[in-house]
């Protein structure tokens, strides 16, 4: 799907990890390699929907994420609003500043 192009399905298809609880190389390798392409063609992406519905599952701790989502979005957006929420939560809990 995503070499396809169609990232909205491939956002929806992928669930979660590869075999989560499994330690071999080669699946942690694979779950890693999955992971990151999927996370970095939604970054890519600059579509706000798909950012969003990353940010409310598998991204929801991710704060670059949520600021690529506040990039896109007018300070007025219900959205947004929900994009600033999270990211101060995100420092709140973990420390972890919006990337500039």
């Amino acid at each position: 799907m995503l070499r396809s192009g169609d990232v909205a399905t491939a956002v929806r298809g992928y669930r979660g990890t590869v075999l989560p609880h499994s330690e071999a190389p080669g699946v942690v390798r694979i779950r890693r390699r999955l992971h990151e392409r999927v996370r970095a063609t939604v970054l890519g992406s600059a579509d706000i929907g798909l950012l969003l519905e990353w940010g409310e599952g598998l991204g929801s701790d991710d704060p670059e994420v949520w600021t690529a989502a506040l990039r896109l979005m007018g300070p007025g957006s219900p959205q947004h609003a929900l994009a600033r929420m999270r990211l101060a939560a995100l420092d709140d809990e973990f420390g972890i500043p919006a990337p500039r």
